[in-house]
This record gives C-alpha cells, structure tokens and sequence, in this order.
C-alpha cells in the first residue's frame, strides 16, 4: 500500500492543522487552508535513488529542446524528424535521451529543427536540418548525429537564428553561415552558405533572432543588427531590411539582446529593460500593443538580470531571482496557469532562485539555482520531456532520471491524483516506485498558496 495525502480546502478556517496517522505502511496527512479559489497541484516527482537537479544549461527551439548535464552529457527531447536529437534515428522522444557517450559538452544552441553545440575543447559540432546550408559542413545533406564542423578549435560563443548560425571565435572575429534571405548573416549579400563566413572583428556577443533578425555587441557596449526588418525588430527607425551590420544610436552600454519572433528585447548594463518591433500580442510589457521602431524602455525599474524573447511573448528574470513574463499566452507560453495574454510582466509563482530561461516559439524552459530544469507551454511532440504530449499551463520539472517520465507510468502517477484542479478536496496516493519531494498548490492565478517540502520526512 502506498502512502495517501488528503489536502482539504476550506473557506473559513483561518489556522493550518497538521494530522499524522502512522498506520502500517500508510501514513496520511491532512492540511487545512483558507481558499476560496480553485487549485492547481503540481507536483515534482522524483525516483528514489535520484534528484532532479543534474541540468547545467538549457536551449529551447521550436519543437526540440537540447540540454546538458552538470557531468558535461548531452541530452535531447522533442520532435526529431530531421535528426535534430542526434541520436542517429528520426524518431521523436517525449522524454530525455543521452545523446551518444562523450561528457566534454560545453554550451548550446537550437534552431528550426537543427542543432549547434560547442565542446570543452573549443570544437563546433552540428546536426539535423540542413537545407540551407544551417549546419556549416560545406553540404546541404541532413545529419542524424552531431558532426565536427571545420578543424578549429578556438570558437568562443555561438547562437543560431531560425535557419542561420552564428559563432564568435577568441580573437573576436564573428562567423555566420545557413539562411541568407533577408541578409541576417551580414555578410552585404543574400546568398545562402554552407560554409562559415567571417563577418568582421572586435565582437563579444552575438544573439540570433527567430524570423531573420541578428542583433550582436561589441567590446565596446554598442549594439549592431542587421536582417529582416519587416516590424521594426532592428530598432534603427524605420522597416528596412538589411544585409550588414549597423549600430543602434550611439549607447555604449548594451549588456544582452534577445531576437523573437519580430520583437527584439535587450537589457542595458544599469539593469533597465529594452524592446521594439512587433507588441501586437503585449510581448514588451510596457501595457500596450503599439509597435515601435526604435528601442523603448520598460518601465523603470534597474534591476532586471536576464531575458529571452519568444514567438510573441517574452520571458525576464531580476536580481532578486524572481520570473516575469508577458504576451501570448494561448498554449500557457507564460506558465502563470492561465491562457490569458499579460500587456505587463506578471510574476510566475513565487520562487526567487530562477537562474536562466530559454523561450521557443510557443514553449518556455527555465533552470533555477540548484539544477532544476523546468518546462510549459505547447508540448505536441514532447518538447516539455515529462513523457507526455499534453500542452502545460505551469512550470513542470523535467527529472533526470528518464526511468521517472515513461508515459505508461504517469499515466499511472496522474490515475492517483484527483480532482486537479479542485477546489475543496485533493487526493494524492504516492507509488512505491516514486517520492514525492516537494508539493506545491497555485490558485487560478498561478501564485503559489502551498509549498511543502519532504512530506514524508
């Protein structure tokens, strides 16, 4: 027999009780709160013998996500019809794979059904679509599995825009190759290469955009684009395209840009925030859906840290650890529980130890301070890796024991948990096979009500 919690819910009890029955291989507990809104349970489950806080780093495309380990193992889930996992089949995977053996992976980054991923040795390795020449290996065939590209070794950063890469060696020079229409590889052409082609020096970052944007920052704080223009995503005042890099007025101050999906954000070394392009879907933040030309602040507070830009909504995290999101929000993109667009940033529950975050078209993914991945948003071909196909309104961990997320056993886990969502009373029975490490109740809003750690403990 397993272990029971029954979670009651009542409109007028100001207190919180706690019952402890220790029966023979039972135990069961009963929490009384004040609530009169509905509840969602999440619950992160881990084996027992394994935690869930093993991820390094995250990247996050439109339909696959690739990850890496703390041991440097590279990991993928998602749709894989081109290759894009690298685990040598075209079979998709709703849950994480280990992608061959080898642990000196470094650093990532995932395009439209490809992938590009760096070593610790300083090597660039690709794999999946490669129609446009996206993988750099001089052909335009598709690979199952992650190829070397060229023999160097000194490649620094690398970013990948929808169907383009980019890479930043460490003398400065910028490289780029794949999808040249709208001229986002700066290279003063159109024409596509499948083969990596300088694109000047002195660069210290470079940020690849989804729909043909490429923004990058140079040693001295400035900020370059150069690419499709079509709702202003440049910022340079006006929607012409272009095909080389030119600066953005004359700031010196620029700390990190993100490209989305026709919207660009960009932080600022004083902790200001930054957008323009396309709001039809309030993906800036700043309580409008007007489109602007050229950079806008968001309101005014100086104390932003990261952010990631997706198809229509965008993702931010402070200094304080805190997550805020705004945009689209039909497939829950923003993981506040609801499928309600936000014109400002909300708080996504109540946690303060987030510590990057990874936006696709339709999907997010975040890691906090301790090595939890979490995923939501659209998940049709697996790409939030719990095992499952079913759409996520709230943040979900992704276990690295993948033994944990097999479909058939969910199935079996979500069986015993019921009603979700409810309002008066929840019942969890816990399998043997699994523990339970934490248990958190969100209202309707998404704001946390109930964090409990270790219930057996």
């Amino acid at each position: 027999m397993g272990v029971f919690y029954f979670i009651y819910v009542y409109d007028f009890c100001y207190f919180l009780l706690f019952y402890h029955f220790l029966l023979p291989n039972c135990c069961f507990r009963l929490f009384h709160f004040i609530m009169k809104k509905y509840f969602f349970l999440v619950l992160i489950l881990i084996s027992q013998s394994l935690v869930s806080q093993c991820w390094r780093i995250v990247s996050t495309g439109d339909v696959h996500k690739i990850a890496i380990r703390n041991d440097s193992t590279l990991w993928a889930w998602g749709l894989n019809n081109h290759g894009q996992l690298g685990d040598g089949s075209t079979t998709n995977s709703n849950y994480p794979i280990q992608i061959g053996s080898t642990n000196n992976w470094d650093t990532i980054s995932i395009g439209h059904q490809y992938s590009l991923a760096r070593k610790t040795d300083g090597t660039l390795w690709a794999w999946g679509l490669n129609d446009n020449g996206q993988l750099g290996d001089g052909t335009n065939i598709e690979k199952l599995v992650p190829v070397q590209i060229g023999y160097d070794n000194n490649w620094a950063k690398i970013s990948t825009g929808a169907n383009c890469c980019f890479a930043i060696k460490t003398d400065g020079s910028l490289w780029a190759w794949g999808y040249n229409y709208n001229g986002q590889l700066g290279n003063a052409s159109s024409l596509d290469s499948n083969v990596p082609i300088r694109i000047g020096n002195d660069w210290k970052d470079i940020f690849g955009g989804e729909r043909g944007n490429t923004s990058a920052i140079k040693n001295d704080g400035t900020l370059w684009v150069w690419g499709n223009n079509q709702f202003g995503q440049l910022g340079l005042g006006n929607n012409l395209s272009i095909n080389s890099p030119v600066k953005i007025n004359n700031s010196n101050n620029w700390k990190m840009v993100s490209g989305g999906g026709y919207h660009t954000l960009a932080l600022k070394t004083d902790g200001t925030l930054w957008a323009w392009g396309s709001n039809y879907q309030g993906q800036y933040g700043d309580g409008t859906t007007t489109n602007k030309l050229t950079p806008k602040q968001i309101g005014t507070e100086t104390n932003w840290k990261y952010i990631s830009a997706g198809g229509y909504h965008s993702l931010c995290i402070k200094t304080d650890g805190t997550l805020w999101a705004m945009g689209a929000n039909s497939i829950g993109q923003l993981g506040n529980g609801s499928t309600t667009n936000s014109k400002i940033p909300i708080q996504i529950g109540a946690d303060n130890s987030w510590k990057t975050i990874e936006t696709g078209y339709e999907n997010s993914s975040a890691l906090n301070s301790e090595g939890s991945l979490f995923a939501w948003g659209s998940n049709y071909y697996g790409t939030s890796g719990n095992g499952t196909t079913t759409d996520n309104y709230l943040p979900i961990i992704i276990p690295c024991d993948v033994n944990v997320v097999k479909e058939n056993d969910l199935i079996k886990l979500y069986s015993l948990i019921y009603p979700n969502p409810t309002e008066d009373i929840l019942i969890i029975k816990e399998s043997h096979n699994y523990k339970i490490q934490r248990i958190e109740i969100l209202d309707n809003y998404g704001s946390q009500v109930i964090n409990i750690k270790n219930p057996t403990s």
